[in-house]
């Protein structure tokens, strides 16, 4: 990390040098500090997005707000949701103290010179007033035409650096006569995605700058752009001084990194004997850890966002597993309803058949998946509990259950088309966000009716990643390919995938296009009890759509409700879906978007109706 201050230069290196196992972290930084002489750019702007006036921050640098400024009042769309202004909940710094949300896209334009510009965006990802949720916050961002932040995540950014607040850098080139225009785009992949902003720095980078790595420089001719390593804001105009300064720094860093390697053995050596004495840096809870994955045999995920449950809170939680709170069970073993915290949240129990290890991998990747994935559209989990010989995993509870449940075989009542529609959307949105909104690429690998559930208001939720595979970073999204044994259910498995073996992101569009049929018609993927063309549901209604005469398929719950433009929109997204050749299949986005078009259809259908 370089940084610096307005009156001299100040570079300020960070070498650090981290050792976690299931026991041990070891955490190691050493600063040095080198002072040349003062750099005055051409081009220096600070804006704190969402204050007003003239502020001074904490390390003595003038910021300008953007409320009501002649310069940097935000650019927003006359026909899109206007911006807000918020404060944040917890008293902080500026610019993290204030920040401008928006349903829409904003941008901000800078009256810079020609040349190299280094932008830094701060964030502070939090839950800000009039119901902007901190895991909505899913946007891109732009420099002009350049993209430099795509569908991202400023929540999952933070707790992955375990930071509340952080900022982002990039240097980009600004051609002659032009102005420099940062955009902020709400994600058009999730309903709720919001894009902020708490500050925004763009300053002119010294020509003699000394990078790392040119590849990180963004110029007007890259269709890709990457962050910059982190740079100061002002630097030694001579070649002379940054010479001399780069060989400090490499030569003092030479000697850290020696010195470290010498601190690392004697780390070593104090940790082995702390193993043998059955010590814990991080205390009690650590130590029952590391004896129950020692008991089964695998390491499980240690995060801040899963709880670790004792056999004991569960059983209270249960009465012991008592069945009359049972509500649902499975190939993994049964699912009971109960309550933590003192009665004051539900959730559902699901534990593994006792003694059974056919669901060990299942289980650690259901740990490893969730813990690190939060959506609207996905089930959360709450904590898990890995003690003797049980396996259990707490989930947040789905007042309404699964899919399956209220479109055949149960006592619910059947579901209305537009209420159908909004659960496929939701599910597709969650499936998307898997596919593309992570670094790396997860394909569900079991997407069926069972395994979407719907919440007390009607969301839908994608459950059950025992069996998801991550894809390999470095490669296109489209492009994923997996050799895999194939598992999966009976119905829902893409034929590609059984006869190749070969799993990709199309393996679960073609799952979700066996839902979409099942939605449709009200009937299982499989039926054995009927004619013999009319087994396979996907078949059955390639058939019927061939033969012009759909409606024998259709739910008859749903026939006098759907108009023929909106079924006739509907079957094509699904049978896409369904198409053998997995190249011909839709990407998971385009699959949503097409959901989100026909109940668009339907709904100004009904108000036409309504009118007349």
């Amino acid at each position: 990390m370089v940084s610096f201050s307005n009156n001299d230069a100040v570079f300020t290196m960070t070498i650090s040098l981290s050792l976690s196992s299931p026991f041990f972290f070891f955490f190691f930084q050493l600063l040095f500090t080198v002072r040349t002489t003062s750099f005055s750019p051409v081009d220096h702007f600070a804006v704190a997005c969402g204050n007003l006036g003239n502020i001074r921050s904490s390390d003595n640098r003038n910021w300008t707000g953007d409320i009501g400024s002649r310069i940097f009042s935000p650019i927003e769309p006359r026909n899109g949701l206007h911006s807000v202004v918020v404060n944040a909940s917890v008293r902080k710094t500026v610019p993290y103290g204030t920040a401008r949300l928006s349903y829409s896209e904003f941008s901000y334009s800078f009256p810079v010179t020609s040349g190299r510009k280094i932008i830094r965006f701060y964030f502070y990802p939090s839950s800000y007033d009039l119901n902007f949720l901190r895991s909505d916050s899913l946007f891109s961002v732009k420099a002009s035409s350049l993209p430099l932040l795509m569908d991202y995540n400023a929540s999952l950014a933070a707790d992955k650096a375990a930071e509340e607040t952080f900022f982002k850098e990039y240097v980009v080139t600004v051609d002659p006569g032009q102005r420099l225009n940062v955009t902020f785009m709400p994600s058009v992949s999730y309903e709720n995605a919001y894009a902020f902003i708490n500050g925004i720095e763009v300053f002119s980078s010294p020509t003699d700058l000394y990078y790392p790595n040119l590849d990180n420089i963004i110029t007007g001719s890259n269709p890709v752009s990457r962050p910059s390593p982190s740079l100061p804001s002002s630097k030694s105009s001579k070649n002379a001084k940054n010479t001399r300064v780069i060989f400090i720094v490499g030569g003092v860093a030479s000697g850290i990194v020696v010195l470290s390697l010498i601190l690392l053995l004697i780390f070593l050596r104090f940790a082995k004997g702390s193993v043998k004495e059955g010590k814990s840096w991080w205390g009690q809870k650590t130590v029952a850890m590391s004896k129950t994955r020692k008991t089964q045999g695998t390491s499980l995920l240690s995060s801040d966002l899963c709880r670790v449950f004792s056999i004991d809170e569960i059983r209270a939680a249960t009465n012991n597993f008592d069945d009359i709170f049972i509500i649902g069970f499975g190939g993994f073993g049964n699912v009971y309803k109960s309550y933590i915290d003192e009665g004051t949240i539900p959730v559902a129990i699901k534990r593994l058949k006792q003694g059974s290890q056919q669901g060990l991998q299942e289980f650690q990747t259901e740990i490893e998946m969730l813990s690190q994935l939060r959506h609207n559209h996905l089930v959360s989990l709450i904590g898990y509990c890995n003690e003797g010989n049980e396996m259990i995993l707490v989930y947040e509870f789905m007042a309404n259950g699964t899919l399956r449940e209220h479109l055949y075989n149960s006592d619910h009542h059947s579901l209305s088309w537009i209420q159908r529609l909004e659960i496929c959307i939701g599910a597709a949105r969650g499936i998307h966000y898997l596919h593309t909104g992570t670094k790396h690429a997860i394909i569900h690998r079991d997407i069926k009716s069972t395994n979407i559930l719907i919440d007390e208001k009607w969301m839908a939720k994608i459950s059950d990643f025992g069996l998801s595979k991550v894809g390999p970073s470095g490669i296109l999204r489209s492009n994923i390919n997996i050799s895999t044994v194939v598992k999966g259910s009976i119905g829902y498995l893409d034929p590609e995938y059984c006869m190749c073996q070969r799993l990709t992101e199309k393996s679960d569009v073609y799952s979700f296009g066996v839902v979409l049929l099942e939605v449709l018609c009200g009937r299982p993927p499989i039926l054995r009890a009927v004619e013999r063309q009319q087994q396979n549901l996907a078949e059955w209604v390639r058939r019927c759509v061939h033969e012009g005469e759909i409606g024998p398929a259709v739910d008859p719950f749903l026939r006098e409700s759907m108009r023929p433009d909106c079924i006739e929109a509907y079957i094509e997204i699904a049978l896409k879906c369904v198409a053998n050749d997995g190249n011909e299949r839709p990407a998971m986005g385009d699959v949503m978007l097409g959901l989100e078009f026909v109940l668009e259809m339907l709904r100004n259908e009904e108000e036409i109706s309504s009118d007349d």
